[in-house]
């Protein structure tokens, strides 16, 4: 066997053993959506053969000429292409500018020999692949979840070439660190996030990526915004820090404030009331005296006024109470 390989070697290379054969290579070429493809060909001819003009063509997989609109372009002179897309370079490659993924497909270049001993022409076609992946689509686009629950977001594969299209996730427009498997327990299309907190709020992407577009050249999909709901928790004042300019520090300078205002009212009402015992209790006794300096005087008017004397009965009580005085007069 190896024998046999080194004679064929010798013959191919030894110049003047054999003859020279015939050799035309087209080589497969790959270009991403949007740029420029390049499809080169090799052609090393035989004794004889003399070149006269080369054509592409697009074929199927089989070598089969897409009939006659699969005549793309040929060099020869004065015959412009037929698609201001497709050129060729000096030694006759084929250029497609702006590719697109439907120029994925089968190129067949055909060369013409003016003088040869055998076919006038050869065939040798190859491929063009269009690399691209398609933006993904992250669902849902809005997510609120009670704290401590669970929150999931989906993002299909896209279509793409190459294969195989992978997933990163993104937060608040960073890679996410997904190596906690506790708390993000299924990845790859699927974001789930297990007891979501205040910290797990914010808006999440995916990015696809394949191996022509990786890192900040794969496709961002739409942006999905997870809300968590807080349950209230009981206040511990005793506990509670206080921070200047808060809410809290507000409602504390609220609430001494009515503290204040409640203690000035309650002091207020005890001394009207105070105020309204002693000025009741200075009435009565002003009255009391009125009276009884008015009965006195009653009673002298009229110890000056009897002709006769007259025999009073002193009826008054004692203290403050009224005092009633009855004149008798004595028989003469």
């Amino acid at each position: 066997m190896y024998l046999a390989s080194l004679i064929i070697w010798v013959l191919n290379f030894v110049p003047g053993i054999l003859p020279q054969s015939r050799i035309l290579r087209v080589n497969p070429a790959t270009a991403k959506l949007g740029e420029d493809a390049l499809i080169t060909y090799t052609f090393t001819p035989e004794p004889g053969d003399d070149f006269d003009y080369l054509v592409w063509f697009e074929s199927d997989a089989d070598g089969v000429i897409q009939g006659v609109a699969g005549n793309i372009i040929n060099n020869i002179p004065g015959n412009p292409p037929p698609n201001p897309r497709y050129n060729l370079s000096d030694n006759g490659s084929l250029i497609i500018y702006n590719v697109e993924v439907e120029d994925t497909g089968y190129y067949l270049l055909r060369v013409i020999l003016a003088i040869s001993d055998q076919e006038p022409w050869v065939d040798v076609f190859s491929t063009l692949t269009v690399f691209y992946i398609e933006t993904p689509l992250l669902e849902p686009q809005e997510k609120t979840v009670n704290e401590n629950e669970s929150a999931i977001f989906l993002c299909p594969l896209p279509d793409g070439v190459p294969t195989p299209i992978t997933i990163t996730w993104i937060k608040d427009g960073g890679a996410l660190n997904v190596s906690d498997t506790e708390k993000y327990p299924q990845l790859d299309t699927t974001l789930e996030i297990i007891r979501v907190n205040e910290m797990d709020e914010g808006d999440y992407q995916c990015r696809a990526e394949n191996e022509a577009y990786s890192g900040d050249e794969g496709k961002l999909s739409n942006t999905g915004t997870l809300s968590v709901f807080h349950q209230p928790k009981p206040t511990t004042h005793h506990s509670q820090k206080i921070e200047p300019g808060s809410d809290t520090d507000l409602l504390v300078g609220i609430t001494f404030l009515g503290i204040v205002i409640g203690i000035v009212l309650s002091s207020s009402v005890f001394v009207f009331l105070w105020w309204k015992t002693r000025t009741s209790s200075s009435n009565k006794y002003t009255t009391y005296n009125t009276k009884q300096k008015t009965d006195i005087q009653t009673y002298e008017d009229l110890r000056r006024n009897e002709d006769t004397p007259s025999v009073y009965e002193d009826l008054s009580t004692e203290g403050y109470t009224p005092s009633v005085y009855m004149n008798v007069k004595t028989k003469r």
